[in-house]
């Protein structure tokens, strides 16, 4: 476009000469580029390198596990870094912060988290460009928990118990957990007696049977009566200020500047970003501050603070976009994987813009040149990254079952080399923490006795299978978990159908739509909710007229509604409530218990009709449960019809579906139904599930999920 438009007074000038890397470098780089044909480069150019050192590598590693990748790439940096000090070729001042002329260059920023936490666990020090998101970093969660809870209006008391136990367990109140548990045993007991009991109540009027718990209602006490009245920065500062958060840091880390550096830099950045919001926004409440920390969470926009920078000294780790225009003795290339890192598996334009709108843009519509077009940037980019090397540079990878290593290796024809590290090494380094110990080591006694008055249920079994720490968070110390919508909406649409069948049993006349719908804005109106949030869920709620429809026009009247079954399998009280029992077949003495369900029921038709076992991960929730209501009705010996065993359980999908499965029966826009029969063989499968999970529960195996499946859950 510029040779067009300046034809006549442009004169080109190429370079030739490198003044950066070693020849090997730059032959292959050089080999690189040429997979990108003539016509899709600016210009043919031969570099001709002008320096050349003694000492150095082209080397490309393969590991079995990430892993073990991550413990090699610890390894090489300490020595490029003893490399660099000793050489002559490089200045007395390279010399002196050798780890400023190493890189790691990632293809994706989401990567670099991994090689963060493997260098805080090795003491090695690093910087980056600043743009992280520092939500997930301890410390900015430890001041969100503690906004949150300032924020909390007193009658939303769930969510302001759930908040206090989060602040009360955080590092620097430095009590004992096992205090912590007690008192919440105390609390739950007289809940028992007295539901206007909440947590904090009891903590704000506690007498503290430890200074460390003293300190704590002194400084939360404070924080709730003053937070009121002041701005979110003085709010937040204040808090700092008296629970003594610098002070702990700098004694828990006196000997370990790398995580030291991070947490201080970590509580500053987020505290620096609220002082910014406040400034453009002078006054700006905390109401407001915690308002858009939540719009931001719900759209996944970052929280950007300036963790580390360049000006830091250590290891850089950037993208290789964020790599041009500079240059590092020794270059790292980590994470070579065919289409997950180096190329990424290229995606579809959601939103394509005209190639009027910007020059340069080239109109496409193959599909396959797209493609094309789009290897060719991969390669580029690649490009960029291999020569920003000087001495050195090191591809790594850990290919898979599923995975194979990067193509732009196999082109280069670089000997890959691997190396299988002793398994005890591996799991000694995967195991090491940042200083983050699991609270709950020396808690034994009081766990026990917390024990010995709960029972199971079938969501309560659930929940130990899903994650065995969300069991005892939910289900032993009974915190209350955040107000979600969709268990909301679920909670006040299956009250609202209980009351709509309860009246139709009553008068032998089915209840009309309004009748349903007011129920339901009862039921949803007794859990203040936000006013956003039962908008939403009002809604919502239109979606279930089809399935009014479809139950009003040939009403079945129920045997039974929310009946409870409690039961004792082996001296373990099991108790659980259908929504439903309708007969099934009258002359076989047959029923089937309904379970309605919000949501979408292909979320989990695969795990209800594909399962392999109900133990399996496979298999759905959904299928535990109705196989559960069998085990309890056909127990419970407080029933009224004794004759009668389930045969089916039937689940509803009320609201309409979203995409058709027909493989399963389900219909777009349709509310849609699983019927599945049950037999015996399945009760003695989960008689053995539960029998299994008790004595896991009171051997106090509630461990947290593997790191690689945090996120199918919170805890």
């Amino acid at each position: 476009e510029l040779k067009k438009r300046f034809s006549k007074n442009l004169k080109a000038i190429s370079l030739k000469k490198n003044y950066r890397s070693s020849k090997d470098i730059i032959d292959l780089a050089g080999d690189l580029i040429k997979s990108v044909p003539e016509e899709e480069r600016a210009e043919l150019k031969f570099l001709v390198p002008v320096k050349e050192f003694k000492k150095k590598s082209i080397e490309s590693w393969e590991f079995t596990t990430e892993e073990e990748e991550l413990c090699f790439l610890v390894e090489r940096i300490k020595a490029f870094k003893k490399e660099i000090e000793s050489s002559k070729e490089l200045s007395s001042e390279e010399r002196g912060f050798p780890y400023n002329n190493i890189a790691v260059l990632v293809r994706k920023r989401n990567l670099i988290p991994k090689i963060i936490d493997k260098f805080l666990q090795s003491g090695i020090p690093y910087s980056t460009d600043g743009k992280e998101d520092i939500r997930p970093e301890p410390r900015v969660r430890q001041m969100l928990d503690i906004l949150e809870l300032a924020n909390l209006s007193p009658e939303n008391f769930e969510d302001r118990d759930r908040v206090l136990y989060k602040a009360l367990v955080s590092d620097y109140f430095k009590i004992k957990h096992k205090d912590i548990l007690k008192f919440m045993e105390s609390v739950n007991k007289k809940k028992k007696q007295d539901r206007t009991i909440s947590l904090l109540s009891e903590f704000l009027s506690l007498t503290p049977q430890s200074p460390e718990m003293g300190k704590a209602v002194e400084v939360i006490s404070r924080l709730l009566q003053t937070a009121p009245h002041k701005t979110a920065h003085t709010v937040l500062m204040d808090y700092i200020k008296d629970a003594g958060i610098f002070k702990f840091i700098l004694e828990k880390y006196d000997k370990k500047d790398v995580v030291k550096i991070r947490e201080l830099r970590s509580l500053a950045s987020f505290v620096n970003m609220v002082k910014e919001a406040d400034l453009s926004n002078p006054g700006m409440s905390l109401t407001n501050l915690v308002e858009d920390i939540k719009t931001r969470n719900e759209h996944n926009m970052p929280v950007q603070g300036e963790l580390v920078t360049m000006t830091q000294d250590g290891v850089r780790i950037f993208t290789a976009h964020g790599s041009k225009g500079q240059e590092f003795h020794s270059v790292i290339i980590p994470f070579c994987l065919q289409d997950k890192s180096w190329p990424i598996k290229p995606r579809p334009t959601t939103i394509p813009l005209p190639p009027e709108l910007i020059k340069t843009i080239e109109r496409v519509d193959d599909k396959a040149r797209i493609k094309q077009l789009q290897r060719f940037d991969e390669t580029r980019l690649f490009y960029v990254a291999l020569s920003r090397a000087k001495n050195n540079v090191l591809f790594t990878a850990s290919p898979g079952e599923k995975d194979i290593s990067s193509s732009f290796l196999h082109h280069l024809g670089i000997e890959t080399r691997t190396r299988h590290a002793l398994e005890e090494r591996i799991l000694e380094e995967s195991l090491k923490k940042t200083e983050w110990d699991d609270p709950f080591i020396g808690t034994e006694v009081v766990l026990k006795d917390m024990l010995e008055i709960i029972s199971l249920n079938p969501t309560s079994l659930n929940n130990y299978l899903r994650c065995r720490r969300k069991f005892l968070y939910d289900n032993v110390l009974m915190l209350p978990g955040p107000k979600k919508q969709s268990l909301i909406f679920g909670n006040s649409v299956h009250s609202g159908l209980e009351h709509l069948y309860r009246e139709y049993m009553r008068t032998g006349v089915f209840p009309d739509f309004q009748f349903f719908k007011n129920r339901f804005i009862e039921s949803l109106k007794f859990q203040g909710l936000e006013k956003a949030m039962e908008l939403r869920c009002m809604e919502q709620f239109e979606g279930l007229r089809k399935y009014y429809d479809k139950i009003s026009c040939k009403p079945l009247k129920p045997l039974g509604l929310e009946n409870r079954m409690p039961v004792n399998i082996d001296d373990i009280v099991f108790t659980g409530k259908y929504d439903k029992l309708e007969l099934e077949d009258e002359e076989n003495g047959f029923v089937r218990v309904v379970d309605y369900k919000t949501g979408q029921a292909k979320n989990h038709a695969a795990g209800i009709h594909g399962a392999r076992s109900l133990e399996d991960e496979t298999c759905d929730e959904y299928l535990r449960q109705l196989v559960c209501y069998k085990l309890l009705y056909e127990r419970d010996k407080t029933r009224e019809h004794k004759h009668f065993t389930v045969s089916h359980g039937v689940l509803v999908f009320v609201e309409p579906a979203k995409d058709d499965i027909r493989k399963y029966g389900v219909k777009k826009g349709e509310p849609s139904e699983f019927k599945i029969e049950i037999n015996e063989d399945m009760v003695d499968e989960m008689v053995a599930i539960i029998k299994n999970v008790w004595r896991d529960i009171q051997g106090l195996h509630f461990e947290k999920l593997p790191e690689r499946d945090k996120k199918k859950c919170g805890y």
